[in-house]
């Protein structure tokens, strides 16, 4: 092989195993199979962005006010950048960019509902808890982010080291051919 297409060779190699290292992801923190205390749940993250999933459909819930046990709000339609979660992230993996808008997924709360005709977008809507599946709270997943840069960086040097291998390997050669 030459050594320009040696050179050609790791040098793919190096672009592919930097798109598939250092990803970051999320996770679910705390899912509440049989809510029992919405009340709790939904108070305690006052600063987040709480999105109400109706079968398919999603929908913000904005001005959420607790009213005598069950909670009030008006429904809005997402914008691009808290859409992330519907398709579990990127590839499926949830994993989202961090220098995008995708990071917006670390601030929201998915609250599951049974399916209900009277969710209607830009309406009042009156969450019961009875009618809540579950609700989960995202965060970053610290352990599978270090991980995925701690092997993407290992990738990336042992890369470039073959790399510079490969090119003084071969100006050596070419030196000893004269």
């Amino acid at each position: 092989m030459k050594m320009n297409q040696l050179f050609k060779v790791c040098a793919f190699v190096a672009v592919v195993a930097s798109q598939f290292s250092c990803m970051n992801y999320y996770k679910i923190s705390g899912t509440l199979q049989n809510i029992s205390a919405p009340d709790k749940v939904i108070p305690a993250h006052p600063q987040r962005y709480f999105i109400l999933r109706n079968g398919d459909s999603a929908y913000h819930m904005n001005n959420i006010s607790n009213n005598g046990g069950s909670f009030e709000c008006r429904l809005e339609s997402l914008p691009e950048e808290h859409t992330v979660h519907l398709t579990q992230g990127i590839n499926r993996k949830m994993r989202f960019k961090r220098s995008q808008a995708d990071s917006a997924v670390l601030n929201e709360v998915h609250v599951y509902i049974t399916p209900d005709k009277a969710v209607v977008n830009g309406e009042k809507y009156i969450l019961e808890p009875e009618k809540i599946q579950k609700i989960e709270v995202l965060e970053k997943d610290r352990q599978k982010t270090s991980t995925s840069y701690l092997l993407g960086g290992t990738a990336i040097t042992i890369g470039t080291l073959v790399t510079v291998l490969v090119i003084a390997a071969g100006a050596s050669m070419a030196s000893w051919g004269n």
